[in-house]
């Protein structure tokens, strides 16, 4: 689980840039950003029960909360989970989530 203060508020408005992988949309921003903070949004397109896009967001969530705190990296990341993630191994989440903060900075 995400702690409260590195958990992204929307009240601000969303991250203007984005990258775009086949397991989700990456919305960020990195510029004068002291800390981490994490959003993870799953819609009712990618399944229609809450349960299911709950688990998908804490599967998520877990893997990129763990592979951003060993890398250090700082900023605001909203993730915008798509239906082929459901199919996804956390070896391919881990390469994805990578690959997007990689051309991010």
């Amino acid at each position: 689980m995400i702690s409260k203060n590195e958990r992204y508020s929307f009240k601000k408005g969303i991250p203007k840039k984005t990258i775009v992988t086949p397991f989700f949309s990456l919305r960020y921003e990195t510029k004068d950003k002291p800390d981490l903070r994490i959003g993870v949004v799953v819609g009712k397109k990618v399944d229609k029960l809450a349960t299911k896009r709950n688990e998908l967001k804490r599967r998520f969530i877990e893997v990129a909360h763990r592979y951003l705190k060993t890398r250090d990296v700082k900023g605001d990341f909203v993730f915008y989970l798509k239906d082929k993630y459901k199919d996804a191994t956390e070896d391919q989440t881990v390469k994805m989530i990578e690959e997007s903060i990689v051309r991010a900075n």
